[in-house]
Order: structure tokens, then sequence, then C-alpha cells
């Protein structure tokens, strides 16, 4: 599943797990303010009525939240018996706000109910704004219920926070969580009606969380999963024992500036494998300098290919910015590392800004996530904004000077996505220098939905890790669209802009697996659909079950012009006719290991009698050099293992 992924690619768009209001939990048993740095407060102050849950009194804490246009939390306030509140928001926070939403938030035993107020959202001025009633709140929740044995971390029962939390089968989309100790017992998340990953839950799977001082822990309970009917709660849901083996790395961080200004606030630092995939983070709230460590289970399955260890650093105050720490890479062979120094960390960066209109789908306010992302003329992707609001309001995006593509960049265009789902804009000339007063004006969507359900997932008889995607094409073979789903199937749905959709007669599907790198596609002929111009349900994608041989080894050093080469990478796997029959990505960084699994179904399989490779370089360049002393025999059903491709030395000449 890709909750994990989803979480650290796009922390700012959490919402209501938000990295801000996590760290105000974790401090107060309720979110909480940092402190301001001005004297100047801008006040919300209002009233709200009887708050009921499944029609009973809500009791309990409850607090009243207060988030602007970007979903992102400004502060909050316990309510008082009487039902006045009031929140003081410092004025700093506030500068790129234009309206401002409300939510409650109740802790019912340990589990925190969150329920927006949709129908009171209030402009934002510069002003304080007085007088918000906030009105009754009738909440209709479910209720996930069970009980949960010990917890050990490499033996012993872990320090810091826990949580179980729920996710449905759309990729991992987060429902809600409740805290737990590490002798386990009783626990119960309630969720609220009003939150829209539930309404197209089918599924729910859940996974343990740990923060120990910063450091995030992440434990998926891969043999509980449960179906879910709408409005359902469901009990007696028993986790077990949950035993973690785990290794640490841990070190030092020096001064962090920008754009030659010393950093603070909110900042993650992450670790990532010889293929780029990620491995586990640290937040902070950064100060200046100090200690870190990253805690990874034994179970990520990134970390089983894992031959080096590279680190990014992600700061969110104010930006959006991941920068990579180059001069840091660690091998790794199956043990804890210490005494990692990062050293200081220099960023230099431009910056996106302007504002957008209101953003429809098909008449409607958008809803999920919503993002403004950059790419340069050739495609390239530069960055995105945070989280906007479907009524749109000011936005920016900052972009690392050490970015590959923006060397490269003399032209910017900008698409919003949403979720899935994606228009383009505006585009502006680029000169090297940050640009803003960028209009998007108001974005209105039309389009169609797929929707259907698929079976059981399995590779070679087992379900396969990674991320799992079906794919929509059209009867040229062009892309449509795409949405995740896991190995125990279940209800998918895919939206696609009608525009992407004007010369398409029929839709085929195809399922992609992506594991540590390696990508396997295999191709549903029998649910190939007519389109007409209107959505289509009921598309039965039926039990998935693959065979594939995996070719798998090791590289060297990769040099371009006799300079050692880092960053995006292919190796690609071909017949002896030049036919293509699957590849390995990575952000490459010295050497690894790399594999691809190629379907039996592929039709370039059947005749193949030796598999050749060739490299596919693509940050800075455009080059694809083949390594002819690779070439290997190949039997057909055999995997192969073992495969040197060595050193590998190109130059722009050849």
């Amino acid at each position: 599943m890709r909750k994990k992924a989803w979480f650290f690619k796009n922390r700012t768009a959490l919402g209501i797990l938000g990295v801000t209001l996590v760290f105000g939990i974790l401090a107060t048993g309720c979110p909480t303010g940092s402190e301001p740095e001005t004297t100047t407060n801008i006040t919300l102050s209002g009233t709200i009525g009887t708050i009921t849950v499944n029609g009973a009194p809500a009791s309990g804490e409850i607090w009243i939240i207060a988030r602007s246009q970007n979903g992102n939390w400004l502060e909050s306030t316990q309510k008082s018996e009487s039902g006045a509140w009031s929140i003081a928001i410092p004025s700093t926070d506030l500068e790129s706000t234009t309206s401002i939403s409300f939510q409650v938030r109740i802790n019912i035993s340990g589990s925190w109910l969150n329920h927006d107020i949709p129908d009171v959202t209030k402009p934002y001025t510069g002003q304080s704004i007085s007088g918000i009633a906030l009105g009754d709140v009738t909440i209709a929740a479910v209720t996930l219920s069970g009980t949960i044995g010990t917890i050990t971390v490499n033996g012993a029962p872990p320090s810091g926070n826990i949580w179980i939390q729920a996710y449905n089968q759309d990729g991992g989309n987060y429902l809600g969580e409740t805290s737990v100790n590490s002798q386990g017992g009783a626990w119960s998340i309630a969720i609220s009606s009003t939150n829209s990953n539930l309404a197209s839950a089918t599924s729910i799977s859940f996974q343990v969380q740990i923060n120990t001082g910063g450091s995030w822990l992440y434990h998926d309970i891969p043999d509980v999963t449960k179906p879910y009917t709408a409005g359902q709660s469901i009990s007696g849901i028993e986790l077990g024992d949950v035993t973690i083996a785990a290794i640490t790395l841990s070190g030092t961080i020096g001064t962090v500036t920008v754009n030659g200004a010393p950093y603070s606030g909110n900042m993650w630092i992450d670790a990532y494998n010889q293929n780029g995939s990620y491995l586990g983070g640290y937040n902070t709230s950064y100060s200046g300098n100090g200690a870190w460590s990253i805690v990874i289970p034994s179970t990520n399955t990134n970390l089983a290919s894992t031959t080096s260890i590279s680190f990014k650093v992600l700061i969110t105050n104010g930006y959006n910015l991941r920068q990579d720490i180059s001069d840091v890479t660690k091998a790794y062979t199956g043990q804890s590392i210490s005494g990692i120094e990062l050293g200081d960390v220099t960023i230099a960066a431009i910056t996106l800004s302007g504002t957008i209109g209101t953003i429809t789908v098909n008449g409607a306010p958008a809803s999920g996530s919503i993002w403004i992302q950059a790419y340069n003329q050739d495609g390239n992707f530069l960055g995105n904004s945070e989280n906007v609001d479907s009524g749109g309001g000011a936005w920016s995006i900052a972009i690392p000077s050490t970015n590959t593509n923006l060397a490269s960049t003399t032209s910017i265009s900008f698409q919003v996505r949403i979720n899935y789902l994606s228009q383009k804009t505006a585009t502006k000339t680029y000169s090297g220098q940050s640009i803003s007063g960028i209009e998007l004006g108001n974005v209105a969507l039309a389009a169609v939905t797929l929707s259907g359900t698929i079976g059981s997932i399995t590779v070679n008889d087992a379900p396969p890790s990674g991320d799992i995607w079906i794919s929509a094409y059209n009867q040229d073979g062009n892309r449509l669209g795409e949405t995740l789903v896991n190995s125990q199937g279940g209800a998918w749905s895919i939206v696609i802009p009608s525009t992407n959709l004007e010369s398409t007669t029929s839709i085929s599907f195809r399922l992609g697996i992506n594991t540590d790198g390696s990508y396997l596609n295999h191709d549903i002929p029998a649910a190939t659909k007519p389109y007409t111009g209107q959505s289509i349900s009921g598309i039965e994608l039926g039990n998935v079950a693959l065979a594939a041989v995996t070719l798998s080894g090791t590289i060297g050093t990769v040099t371009v012009n006799g300079t050692p080469y880092s960053g995006n990478m292919w190796i690609n796997a071909y017949n002896q006719d030049g036919n293509y029959l699957g590849g390995h990505n990575t952000s490459y960084s010295g050497s690894g290991a790399w594999s691809i699994a190629i379907p039996s179904t592929n039709t370039n399989l059947a005749s193949t009698t030796s598999i050749k490779f060739r490299l596919e370089i693509t940050d800075g360049f455009h080059l694809q050099p083949d390594i002819p002393a690779a070439t290997k025999p190949y039997t057909a059903g055999q995997s192969i293992s073992g495969i040197e491709l060595g050193d590998v030395a190109v130059t722009t000449e050849s």
C-alpha cells in the first residue's frame, strides 16, 4: 500500500494528521500552537452549540480548530461549558491566508474524532473576526474497535507515543487513529462520516506508528484487513502482538540556511536507499543544530535490497523544499549506523507564487488533495505547492537551485492536480529568478469516472510488495489515468479529464507493480470497454495471478565524460532482437543492487534466447549506453541472478 509514500511526499497535505497538529498532540494531548514571535494577534471568536455523536452528547476533550484555505492548521482552543470560544493567532501566521474554516476535534478514550464544519467558512482580510456562530454540531460516526497485544521493538517495549492508525484501500488514505501503550489492550477509533476517505472505503487496514523523540517508525499489520460496509462499525478486531525488529541510523546536523538566512522551524531528515526508495524519517522543530535518529523496521520492503543509504532534508515552514545531502552516503550491511555527520546544509531556492480562483469538477467544488505543480518546457517536474482549497487563494512553490531540471529550464508551465486528476493552466518564461504574481484564474474541470472491482493479486503465487496501480489506456495506447490498489483487491475508480478522452473509442486496462524500482506491467485485455463519452461503472478486472521471471544483479560506478554520475537512471533489458522486456528505475548514487521483474505474458519474452542490457541516464543528459559484456543466455521461464553490469563509462560523443 502507498500510505507511507503518500505521507512523506505530501506531508503538508495531511490535513487531519498534519505534522504541526501531531506535535501539538504529543506535547499536550491536543493541538497547541508554537510561541508567537510577535505580540500582534488576530482573534477569532464566537459560539458553538450542542455537540452530539451518533445522537448522544459528546464527552471528553473537545477542541475547536481553525484552518486556512489550504487546510493548514492555524490554532485551536478547548470548548468551554458556555459554548463561547476565542482563538488568538499571530498575524505572521496568516500572511497567505484568504479564508478560514473550522473543525471540531473530540478525544474519545484516546481516539481523536475529527469533524469538519463545512457550512462555516469566513473570508480573512487581515482583521479579527467576531460573532462566528458554529451552531449545533451533529456527528454521525463509525467505530473500529478491538484489542492489541504487547508491542516490542528489538525485544524491548518502545518509549514514546504509540498509535494505531486505520487506512482505506485506495492507496492507504488515512481514516483515523487512537493512542495505545506498549502493554496493549482494548482500543477504538471513531471516524466522522464527513471523512472523504471513508466514503470510498471498501476495506480497512491497520498500521502501528511509534514516535520516539522525533523518529517515526511505521509497521504495517498485513494479516488484519477488514471489509467495510458503508456506515457500519466493526468490532472485535484482533491485531495480536506486534514484534518489530529494527535498525537505527543516527547522527547530527549542523546549521541550515535558506537563501543565506538561518532556517528555524519544522524539518524532516529522510533516508533513502541507492534506488531512491524511502526508508524512514526524523521530524524536528529545528532551531539551529542537533542530534537525530531514524528507526527503520526490518519489514520495510525497501530495506531488503539496500546496499547504501543517502539523506535528504525537507523544510516546510514557509517553503516545501527537499534538499539532497549529496556528500553523505553510507554503505549498509544490515546493521545500525551511528555517528552520521550531515554537517551544515546550505539551500538556495527560487520561489514561484501567485493566486488561483475556484476549482471545480463537473460543476461542483473539487474535493480531496489539490496541488499546483510546476514543470519545465521538457515536462520535467520542478515542484509543487502546499495543499490548496477548492475556493482558491494564494499559493507558492519553492524550488532548490540544486534541482537538476532547473538548470535547463527556459519556461515553466503549471497544472492543477486533484488526487490523480490534472489540468494545465498558465505558462511563464523563466530566466533564473523567482516569479511572483502568477494568476492561474478559475479552473473548471469536466471529468468521467471509470470504476469497478479487482480480485486478489499474486506474483508467483505470493502477494507482491510495493505499490500496485491500475492504469487505463485508449485504443492507441495512450495512458488516460491511474489509481492505487492493494494485493487483496477491492473497489477502484479512475477519474479522467474529459479533454483527455476526445479521440477515445475504447479503453483497456493494465496492472503495474513497483517493487523498489522494478516495474512489472500486466495487460488485462478481457476488460476492454467501448467508450461513448459517459462514465463507466461495474468494470470487473477479476483475480490477477502473474508468473514472472526476475533478472537481478549489481552495477558499479557510472561516469559521464569522466565525472561520477548521480541522479535518475534506468537499467533496461532487451532480447536479442532489441525488443524491450522490462526496466529498473533508481536514483543512482554510486553503485548498488537492481532487479527487473518480467511477466511471462510479455510477448517479447516468448521468443527470447538471450538478454542484453542498456542504461538510460536522464538527469542533465539523455544517454542510452549499451552494456554488451553483460549479455546473458535465456532459458524459458528461468530467472537469472548475479548479473554484474560492472562500471560503466559514458562519453557524450558516444
